[in-house]
């Protein structure tokens, strides 16, 4: 049974924000089995427009179709790296797909996720595959099958989550969430069985008060026909707004033990502008902070930033802060991250990721001009030198796309690979806005 982590933090960066079908909010029984997933499962799920958090934006007003994202790091004053390319094709009215590379000196595609929608624009099947470079082919890696519920545009009857066997070369349940509503459509059960190896199910009963709101979750665990207690979810809501939550754990003897807790302030248009996250610290015998999301947003109503603090045990607080431009409506132009914590406070730009519709203009990055890179002697035994004039720092690859070895080097220095095996390497360099590669093969 594969079980790869597909680069996650890379595929959270360059997953659109700007998805082209409904998205939906998982409840917190699900949202615990999600996330006990392998990473290319939550990341099917993610790409399928399933969110754990609420949304904090406006409904799209206009929705453009989006083309391509790219995202660069390793910013310096005049240069920076791509690291990840997402190209979006539209097959038909009711398919997407999204083929992500990785940048090693050059592109090199990672993983393909082909979505299908009903004609509700409802999503019903997702397929998630990984790129095998030594078989240059698409290979399964993740399904997901939804069933919408009635006519609802974001309500679901159930959906059903795969990992590809290679034991097998079969298809292996692994999830299987179904809902139960009343005739006013409000969630009363969900069901969440893990089915790969020992099986067991999570069920969640939701209560509700007289306004409607649902103020308690009560979660027990189904194992060999025994009912066992397993969590509970306290919500307090105001104006239909979960202003707090409060999740615990049963101690396996008689009580509910806290663990989390997660607060919320809303502006006068009812996006969320402050989460507040909280853990139970049984020392103090008190919450802890452990986590700050505020938002800001423009004059459409739009997240401007969103500025995240992590309270960390032992060292110093990490702090995040992400700014947010638009082509127009809701569609997202720019996606800057900023890097900080408390012993250096002051920003460092991390990543950014541009934007690119169909149809469309949108900001560009710098364009660098593409030098090949002279080197000498090629073949070499390991060691060799380049033409560069400059200091430099090259970076050495192998076929893959791996990063093998990073050097700074003066001009006219030699350049040492001894190390490595026999084999065809890449190596690349930058200048300003000229950007150098070449290619050596080690006998």
């Amino acid at each position: 049974m594969k079980n790869n982590n597909i680069l996650f933090c890379l595929i959270l960066l360059v997953t659109s924000a700007n998805a082209a079908f409904a998205q939906r909010t998982m409840s917190p029984g699900t949202t615990q089995q999600v996330e006990k997933l392998p990473t290319s499962l939550k990341n099917l799920l993610h790409r399928a427009g399933f969110d754990t958090q609420t949304s904090t934006a406006a409904q799209n007003r206009n929705e453009l179709v989006l083309d391509s994202t790219k995202t660069f790091v390793d910013y310096t004053e005049t240069d920076s790296t791509p690291i990840a390319l997402t190209v979006f094709t539209y097959p038909d009215a009711n398919t997407k797909v999204e083929l992500v590379s990785a940048f090693a000196g050059q592109w090199y595609q990672i993983e393909r996720a082909t979505i299908t929608a009903d004609d509700q624009q409802r999503i019903v099947e997702a397929l998630g595959e990984e790129y095998d470079n030594a078989g240059q082919q698409w290979i399964n890696d993740s399904r997901l099958l939804v069933y919408p519920h009635g006519n609802s545009p974001d309500l679901l009857d159930s959906f059903v989550l795969y990992l590809w066997d290679t034991n097998v070369n079969d298809w292996v349940l692994y999830l299987n969430n179904s809902n139960v509503y009343d005739d006013q459509d409000l969630l009363l059960e969900s069901y969440n069985t893990i089915t790969l190896g020992s099986s067991f199910t999570i069920k969640e009963t939701f209560f509700y008060d007289i306004n409607g709101d649902n103020f308690l979750i009560d979660e027990v665990a189904l194992i060999d026909g025994e009912v066992y207690p397993a969590s509970r979810t306290n919500n307090l809501f105001v104006n239909h707004q979960v202003i707090e939550e409060i999740y615990s754990e049963y101690d396996g003897v008689s009580d509910y033990v806290f663990q989390n807790r997660t607060t919320y302030s809303y502006t006068n248009f009812g996006a969320i502008e402050e989460e507040f996250s909280y853990v139970w610290d049984l020392d103090s015998v008190d919450w802890k902070h452990k986590l700050a999301v505020v938002y800001d947003f423009d004059a459409q109503q739009r997240p401007d930033s969103k500025a995240t603090t992590t309270f960390n045990d032992g060292g110093p607080n990490t702090y995040e802060l992400t700014n947010f431009t638009y082509v127009e409506d809701e569609n997202l132009a720019t996606e800057t991250i900023y890097l900080a914590n408390a012993d250096d406070p002051e920003w460092i730009l991390d990543n950014k990721t541009y934007y690119y519709y169909i149809g469309t203009t949108t900001v560009k990055p710098v364009t660098r001009n593409s030098i090949d890179l002279d080197i000498s002697p090629n073949p070499t035994t390991g060691r060799f030198f380049t033409a560069l004039d400059i200091e430099a720092e090259i970076r050495v690859f192998n076929t893959s796309g791996k990063l093998l070895k990073t050097m700074v080097v003066q001009p006219g220095q030699q350049i040492d690979i001894s190390s490595l095996p026999a084999g065809l390497y890449y190596l690349t360099a930058y200048k300003e806005l000229d950007y150098y590669k070449g290619k050596v093969v080690k006998q």
